[in-house]
């Protein structure tokens, strides 16, 4: 199982986590998500594989940028 993670729930965060979970709304429909309001928090967590900015395109650079930096390295 992946487990993603998505920044942002206004216009696009809701059809991704529904396409993703298969379910209407996160904190309501799929009572195995976790909801979030750190952004921060959620890209430093270690159980989360994949992460989805869907935010708006003034904040996209810095979460996928701090995303990316925080990403493990292969060997």
């Amino acid at each position: 199982m992946v487990n993603i993670g998505v920044i942002g729930y206004g216009y696009w965060g809701p059809n991704l986590v529904r396409n993703f979970a298969d379910c209407e709304a996160a904190a309501r429909q799929c009572p195995g998500a976790a909801v979030v309001d750190d952004a921060a928090a959620l890209i430093a967590d270690p159980t989360v594989d994949a992460v989805v900015v869907a935010t708006p395109i003034t904040s996209h650079y810095e979460l996928a940028k701090a995303a990316l930096h925080s990403a493990p390295t292969s060997s």
